[in-house]
């Protein structure tokens, strides 16, 4: 069985600097002793290797033009939003939203997105959108998305929730987590 701790821990974005990256990493290690990520691993079944541990990604940050998840269990489903992806994944907005199967896109919502996220310097900053905002995705790039993730669901050997950011026109892929396997 795989189970997804998706967004149970801390993330923290734009640091620069040793001494700041030290820091965020020690934040993110004690964000596994957390209400929420206690509380999240109150309702999982008990693990047999013991007490809850983690390891900590640091990565390049990406400045994302946009930025969103793939989520490729049955129905498949990609979402996004403008700029960084930190409010859809935190559940602070509702993203544009497409739906697939095997023919193609089957759905698409329009999101509640009425404002980016965006690293300025060492902060991010909200900024307000048009209220008439056109979708964050094509069709060309959703359908893109959508076979990024039907390879990482082949090399993983099971579905998946797959973070992404384009920036200048480039798929990044950020992390894979794990689908519940039932």
């Amino acid at each position: 069985s795989h189970s997804s701790g998706a967004g149970q821990h801390d993330t923290i974005l734009a640091v620069r600097g040793t001494h700041a990256v030290a820091a965020a990493v020690a934040r993110c290690w004690a964000s596994l002793r957390s209400p929420r990520a206690m509380a999240y691993r109150d309702h999982q079944p008990t693990p047999a290797s013991g007490p809850p541990a983690m390891a900590v990604l640091v990565q390049r940050f990406i400045d994302a033009d946009v930025s969103g998840v793939v989520f490729t269990h049955h129905p498949r489903v990609i979402e996004a939003t403008h700029g960084l992806g930190d409010p859809l994944v935190s559940g602070a907005i509702t993203p544009d939203s497409w739906t697939l199967d095997d023919t193609g896109i089957t759905s698409r919502r329009a999101g509640t997105i009425r404002s980016r996220l965006d690293r300025c310097g060492d902060t991010l900053r909200l900024t307000p959108l048009p209220a008439a905002q056109r979708p964050c995705l094509d069709d060309v790039t959703v359908r893109e998305l959508d076979r990024l993730g039907a390879d990482i669901t082949t090399v993983l050997g099971y579905p998946a929730d797959i973070e992404w950011a384009i920036s200048r026109g480039r798929i990044h892929t950020l992390q894979a987590h794990s689908m519940s396997a039932g």
